[in-house]
C-alpha cells in the first residue's frame, strides 16, 4: 500500500492532461519549444530478401534511408523538436492538422483519413499502468511513421520480428504492420487489468482481516484511475471498430481479418476494465459495511458488559444502604450474619453468569450470532 506521500507524488493519471495553445492561434501552428529535448529517428526497411536498418539527423535523411519497393518502418522518438516534426511533413506530405496533434501529446485514441495516408492515435501504457503515453501512427503505402512521446520498448517485439522476417509481417505490407503495432498497445492493457485486479483482491483482503490499515483515499484513487482507463479502452475500441467500418483503400483483407481479430481483444479489455471499476467501486461500500459491523460488535459487547453490571449495581447498593439492625431486625438482618459477605458476592456471581448463559443461549453472546430464536 503506497503512503500519502508517495500518492501526492504521482502523476495526473492514465489521463493525458490537456494542454492548451495560445489563443487565436492558426490551426496546424507548431509553435517551437526552447530547450526541446532532440528526436531519435530510426528508419527500418525490409523486404522478403533484406532487412536494413539505420538512423537519420533528420526528415531529409529519414527520406533517403526508406527505400522504394519495400516497406519502411520510421520510428520517431520524441516530438518536441517541432522543426523536424514540420521536415517530416514537408519530405512525407503528412498533413498539418496530424503534425499537430503530433505535437501536442493530450489527444484521446481517434482515426483520421487524408487523401493518401491514414492517421492513428492511441494512448500505450506505461509498465507500471500508472501513465500513458501517445503514439501516432501515419499509414500510406509501403510507408508507416510512428511518432511516440518517450521510448517505447514494447516496440522491439515489432523490431524483432522484422529481424526475423515473419512470413505474415514481411509479406503483409504497411497496412499489416500498423495492425501489428495496435494489437501490441491493446495487449499491453491486459497486464494494466490484471494489476488493478490483484490489488482489489489485497484491499479486499486487508478490509477483511485489518480494516484499520485500509487507507480510503487509496480507493477513490483507484475509481480515478479506472474510470480513465475505461475511457481509453472504449476510445481504442472505437478506433478499430471506425477502421473496419469504414472503406480504406489502405487496408487490405487479410488486415481486416486480423483487426477484427484485435477488436475483439479490445472489447475484451473494454469488459475486464469494467468489471475492474465495479468491483473498486463497490469496495468503499465493502469497507463502511465491515466497519458498521465491527462498530456494531463492539456496542453489542459493550452492551452485555453493561447489562450484565447492571443488577450487580443493584445488589451492591442494596448491600451498601446503612440499615441499623439494633433498631429492627427486619432492617437487612444479613448485617449481622456471619455468612452476609460471602452470600452477596455468590448473589453477584449467580448474577452474573446466568445472564451470561442467558446471552449465549440467545445468541447475543458468544457462540453461534446466527442460531434463529
Amino acid at each position: 500500500m503506497r503512503s500519502r506521500s508517495a500518492r501526492s507524488a504521482r502523476t495526473h493519471g492514465p489521463a493525458p492532461k490537456r494542454r492548451h495553445g495560445k489563443p487565436g492561434a492558426s490551426p496546424g501552428t507548431l509553435p517551437p519549444i526552447p530547450d526541446a529535448r532532440p528526436s531519435l529517428v530510426e528508419v527500418i526497411s525490409y523486404c522478403q530478401q533484406e532487412v536494413t536498418e539505420g538512423t537519420a539527423a533528420d526528415a531529409a535523411a529519414a527520406r533517403a534511408l526508406a527505400l522504394p519497393g519495400r516497406v519502411n518502418l520510421i520510428v520517431v522518438t520524441g516530438v518536441e523538436d517541432h522543426a523536424l516534426l514540420e521536415g517530416f511533413g514537408e519530405q512525407f506530405g503528412l498533413h498539418r492538422l496530424a503534425l499537430e496533434d503530433v505535437a501536442h501529446t493530450h489527444q484521446r485514441p481517434k482515426f483520421d483519413e487524408y487523401e493518401d495516408q491514414d492517421f492513428v492515435v492511441l494512448r500505450v501504457p506505461d509498465p507500471e499502468g500508472q501513465t500513458t503515453q501517445q503514439i501516432c501512427l501515419f499509414v500510406a503505402p509501403e510507408l508507416l511513421i510512428c511518432f511516440l512521446e518517450r521510448p517505447l520498448p514494447a516496440l522491439d517485439a515489432i523490431r524483432e520480428r522484422i529481424r526475423q522476417k515473419r512470413p505474415r509481417l514481411i509479406a503483409g505490407g504497411s497496412d499489416y504492420l500498423a495492425y501489428a503495432i495496435i494489437d501490441l498497445v491493446v495487449d499491453l492493457y491486459f497486464p494494466v487489468i490484471d494489476a488493478y485486479d490483484k490489488r482489489i483482491d489485497e484491499i479486499e483482503d486487508t478490509i477483511f482481516t485489518n480494516p484499520r490499515r485500509v487507507e480510503v483515499p487509496v480507493i477513490h484513487e483507484m475509481k480515478r484511475d479506472l474510470a480513465a482507463w475505461q475511457r481509453i479502452s472504449w476510445q481504442t475500441r472505437d478506433v478499430i471498430l471506425r477502421m473496419l467500418g469504414e472503406e480504406i483503400p489502405t487496408l487490405s483483407q487479410t488486415t481486416r481479418l486480423h483487426l477484427r481479430d484485435c477488436l475483439d481483444h479490445a472489447r475484451q479489455v473494454a469488459d475486464l476494465n469494467e468489471a475492474a471499476r465495479d468491483r473498486a467501486t463497490g469496495l468503499l461500500d465493502l469497507y463502511l459495511s465491515v466497519m458498521s459491523n465491527r462498530m456494531n460488535e463492539i456496542m453489542r459487547v459493550l452492551t452485555v458488559i453493561a447489562t450484565i453490571f447492571m443488577p450487580l449495581a443493584f445488589i451492591a447498593g442494596v448491600y451498601g444502604m446503612n440499615f441499623d439492625t439494633t433498631k429492627s431486625r427486619l432492617n437487612m438482618p444479613e448485617l449481622g450474619w456471619a455468612w452476609g459477605y460471602p452470600f452477596a458476592l455468590s448473589l453477584m456471581a449467580g448474577t452474573a453468569a446466568g445472564l451470561l448463559l442467558y446471552f449465549r443461549k440467545q445468541g447475543w453472546f458468544g457462540g453461534d450470532d446466527r442460531k434463529e430464536p
